[in-house]
């Protein structure tokens, strides 16, 4: 029962559905007797998955458990009149009697000695008076808020407490019941992970419970199991989490024994309760599970959870629904309040009073069976609004710092940032370090090398600290130093630690372990380190220590900290995970694959002949244009034609979805796994339900790599050949993810590989460890050759620029123009004739921004909007016509010239470098990455490396500030 990370954006903008109400009506009914067969539950669930995929009312699949941080925030009524909500359907109208609410307008509020008078008017108008007493006095109402009000006692007048009905604040503001349960000690905890990711690292313990959790519901699956079956399944999902068995420096046999008192309870529990032939004497026997890790809703609490197996019960010879729950670690107070939650969410989804639920602990190899107590919805619904009157008010949330801390708190790091920020007084930079929370890690001594030995022999504090000015102004007061500096570290034996230029560092307040900032090392000496900081931070005082960062390394939304050991240049691990266990596992056996393919060219049929005949793996390389993508569709046809099973993996749905397009049109009917928010609506008849079709004999499947090292239905020999797109783009978790799925892989590079940045974040280890296992694509088209030259020729006059037609360039006047102080990288680009300004580092596509900013820095010093051309990719900004901007790709003759020319493009623009002449100034801005061809170009025509301009997303973050301003 694995957790997977999902993309909620559907959650947050929810479609209406266009199934038929009377045919929902019918289908969702319950009989009278309340009784339902499996054959009933089975129609309702295929329903209630259809309508999922048009609207989050019921049942969205995009929830996931461990995301806790998640909070759903659905649309409220705007209207004046009471008029019915979106977020209230039929559908949950018919569910209503189960636990009985209506949601409420707030008209007025009068406050009184004992409680407080609320007239509300509900979805037909109708006006009520309540009299909120106890806890919920506690909650700031305001005029035209929402409420659920669960009714419990009928009687009037309609008291709201700790014992008659419940009230739901906020019921739009849908909690998962993980934020709830993980924080019941520590409301301020909890508040705050609502907010701000901290990092939690992966370790034995989670991944042992993943391990189990998976085994569970693969058995689960089967409805002819055994025990051979059962030991059967536990090798496969142990040979599936062998990445991140490795990864922790274990094998799979050590795992094995760890976890084989659990396996033993786990058998001997499954054979008691679910074997076709359990113990008779079993106080109850699994008759149907309905469901495993599906998600729920609770209209009227306003809570959602994810439950491990919703399961049909035979007890006390009566049918019953229930949850079922599986823990693996020590047995927790809270294991109850969670199994209430879950007979709730079920109660509701099912229009039935459930109030039993199961608690399984394979650890302390206990199983008992227990009913919800009223005191305990009254407890979750407290400590929901409580929650949500903090997260959807922001005054309030600033004031939460005053709540008390609880005994276990798990975010003590960032707990004691936020309450030392709001204590000080108001100042702009608090509020810039305000910002950054984001970025604050846990330190914990597995991932993070502590750089105890910097201290010294005697524990001593750094002995100096020195500032330099560095285009900002440096204020003292007393220990405190605002600025944007340089600074150096001076130590007793720093030879001694494991620094390296361009390495991330944590700055630490020595007192109470409270991160300041990150910075960057940018000169080592046997005595000092000089730290590069980048943001105007508040440094609290001189006596500070260092701590590597550790990298936020993501696999969706799910930071894998322990993946940072794998990013050390010296660490050959990774080369012993990759080779040592999985060579003999590969076979060597040759594909009979036909000479020569008509469809390819002299090099494409090299490559055919050799991946044919390579053991393992090898990488195809080729120049932008050489037919990569193409040799790879040719590949998967050939292979599944001689009855090999393929998977194909590229870093974009876009890729996945041209791939899908071809092999359709190919004549073959592949297996898509992605989400259905992100691919297009025409490939939905070609994703599985992936559980059900679990063992499913599909002989090609097209995904994204990010869905291929999450989906739990690939297993490490399911393929005979994955073949990897754009391999070069990839990190080392995705690209490891889909090499673990099969026998033999392939992986096509775009080259020369043109990597920026963390140079690890490529699969550089793994290239250099198959460089012998190469070929190389050398022509740049997989069309004819003989009308390839042809073409060529033709178009040589356009393709071949001399640099001298660029000497009116070398002449360019400088604009004798201001520039804001923090914008440096402007008079670089003011003193040169032609410049590539290079986002590479920055997370999406802000380019027409920074040459918009560039441009109004132009202007304002008196260029004129007439000497200005953007040729750009850009469609929305050809459609707004920006400054007279025409498409990149029309341009394949000389455009009129201009004297300030201005290039956006992705990729295939090439041309434009070669076609573009403008008089004074050349700008092009654009992501550096993967632009081979480009960057070959613009070298050609202009030399000097000194024309690159490197930005950031701090970059981005000043160019906002300064249009504010």
């Amino acid at each position: 029962m694995k957790r997977h990370n999902s993309d909620n954006s559907d959650s947050l903008n929810p479609k209406k559905s266009n199934i038929s109400e009377d045919y929902i009506t019918s289908k969702l009914s319950i009989p009278n007797n309340g009784v339902c067969t499996a054959k009933q539950l089975l129609e309702r669930q295929m329903l209630q998955n259809k309508i999922s995929n048009n609207s989050v009312h019921l049942h969205d699949s995009s929830f996931s458990k461990q995301n806790s941080s998640s909070i759903i925030i659905e649309p409220s009524s705007t209207t004046t009149s009471m008029t019915e909500p979106d977020s209230i359907t039929a559908i949950e109208k018919k569910a209503n009697h189960v636990f009985p609410f209506k949601k409420y307008k707030i008209e007025s509020v009068e406050e009184s000695s004992n409680s407080i008078i609320l007239k509300v008017i509900d979805q037909d108008n109708a006006k009520i008076s309540l009299s909120i007493q106890g806890h919920y006095r506690t909650i700031n109402y305001t005029v035209g808020e929402y409420l659920n009000i669960i009714i419990t006692d009928p009687t009037e007048p309609h008291i709201i407490s700790e014992n008659k009905n419940y009230l739901v604040y906020k019921p739009d503001i849908i909690v998962p019941s993980t934020t709830l349960l993980n924080n019941f000690s520590c409301l301020k905890s909890s508040i705050l992970r609502c907010f701000y990711a901290t990092e939690e690292a992966s370790n034995l313990p989670l991944l042992m419970g993943s391990i189990i959790h998976s085994v569970m519901e693969q058995c689960f699956l089967r409805d002819d199991l055994t025990t051979e079956i059962i030991e059967e399944i536990i090798n496969n999902v142990l040979i599936e989490n062998s990445l991140n068995i490795n990864l922790l420096q274990r094998t799979i046999n050590d795992i094995k024994e760890k976890i084989k008192p659990h396996f033993e309870f786990m058998k001997e529990w499954l054979q008691q309760h679910y074997f076709k032939q359990n113990d008779v004497n079993a106080e109850f026997k699994i008759q149907k599970v309905i469901q495993t890790e599906a998600d729920f809703i609770s209209r009227a609490f306003a809570i959602r959870g994810r439950i491990d197996a919703v399961i049909s019960v035979e007890k006390d010879e009566e049918l019953k629904i229930m949850p079922l729950e599986i823990k693996t670690g020590r047995k927790l107070g809270i294991h109850n309040t969670q199994g209430c939650i879950y007979t709730i969410l079920l109660s509701e989804y099912f229009n039935k009073n459930l109030e039993t639920y199961i608690l399984m602990n394979t650890k302390d190899k206990e199983t008992v069976v227990l009913n919800r107590k009223n005191k305990q919805i009254a407890f979750i619904v407290e400590f929901r609004n409580k929650l949500v009157q903090y997260i959807s008010n922001n005054n309030q949330f600033k004031n939460c710092y005053e709540l008390p801390c609880g005994d276990f708190c798990t975010t003590k790091d960032l707990c004691s940032t936020f309450t030392y920020i709001m204590k000080q007084p108001t100042k702009s930079e608090d509020y810039i370090f305000f910002n950054y929370w984001s970025d604050i890690i846990n330190s914990d001594s597995e991932t993070n090398f502590h750089i105890s030995s910097l201290i010294g022999d005697n524990n001593e504090t750094p002995t100096s600290i020195s500032l330099y000015l560095e285009n900002s102004h440096i204020a003292r007061n007393e220990n405190k130093m605002i600025a944007n500096y340089v600074a150096t570290y001076n130590f007793q034996n720093n030879e001694k630690t494991k620094f390296k230029l361009n390495d991330l560092v944590n700055i630490f307040e020595h007192t109470n372990n409270l991160k300041v900032t990150i910075g960057k090392v940018t000169n080592l000496t046997p005595n000092t380190i000089t730290i590069q900081i980048d943001n105007h931070v508040n440094i609290f005082e001189v006596g500070q220590y260092l701590k590597l960062h550790k990298l936020k390394f993501t696999k969706g939304k799910s930071w894998r900290s322990n993946l940072i050991s794998l990013y050390y240049e010296d660490n050959d691990y990774l080369k012993d995970v990759l080779f040592s266990e999985l060579e003999n596992s590969f076979t060597d056996d040759d594909i009979k694959i036909e000479d020569k393919i008509e469809d390819l060219n002299e090099s494409q049929n090299e490559a055919i002949k050799y991946i044919s005949k390579c053991d393992l793996c090898c990488q195809i390389n080729g120049i932008r244009g050489s037919g990569k993508t193409y040799l790879l569709l040719i590949l998967a046809q050939k292979l599944v034609q001689a009855g090999k099973r393929v998977l194909i993996a590229s870093p974009y749905y876009k890729s996945v979805e041209e791939i899908v397009d071809e092999l359709i049109r190919k004549g073959f009917n592949p297996t898509i796994l992605a989400s259905k928010s992100t691919i297009d609506a025409r490939f939905l008849p070609y994703m599985p339900n992936q559980k059900n079709n679990f063992q499913n004999d599909t002989k090609i499947v097209v995904t994204t790599t990010s869905n291929a090292s999450d989906q739990f239905i690939l297993s490490k020999r399911k393929f005979d050949f994955v073949l990897v797109d754009d391999c070069s783009l990839l990190t080392i978790y995705e690209l490891l993810g889909v090499i673990f799925r099969a026998k033999k892989f392939v992986m096509f590079n775009n080259y020369p590989f043109k990597i920026k940045g963390n140079k690890n974040v490529s699969f550089s280890k793994m290239i250099d460890k198959i460089q012998d296992k190469k070929i190389n694509l050398n022509q740049q088209y997989f069309t004819n050759h003989e009308i390839t030259q042809t073409l060529f020729k033709l178009s040589k006059s356009t393709r071949n620029i001399p640099t001298n037609n660029f000497s009116s360039l070398e002449k360019s006047k400088i604009i004798p123009f201001e520039f804001p102080k923090q914008f440096s990288w402007l008079k670089k680009l003011n003193d040169s004739n032609a410049c590539w300004v290079d986002t590479n580092l920055i997370r999406g596509d802000y380019n027409m921004q920074i040459i918009r900013f560039i441009i109004s820095i132009f202007i304002n010093n008196g260029v004129s909007e007439s000497d200005i051309q953007i040729l750009t990719t850009n469609q929305q900004e050809q459609n707004r016509n920006f400054f007279g901007s025409i498409s990149a790709q029309s341009v394949f003759g000389k455009p009129e010239p201009s004297k300030f020319c201005f290039i956006n493009f992705t990729w295939g623009a090439s041309h434009l470098i070669q076609n573009v002449y403008p008089k004074e100034k050349l700008i092009i801005v654009a992501n550096s990455r993967a632009l081979t061809h480009e960057i070959e170009q613009f070298e050609n025509a202009f030399g000097n490396r000194e024309r690159y301009i490197e930005v950031s997303e701090s970059t981005i973050f000043e160019i906002r500030e300064f249009e504010k301003e």
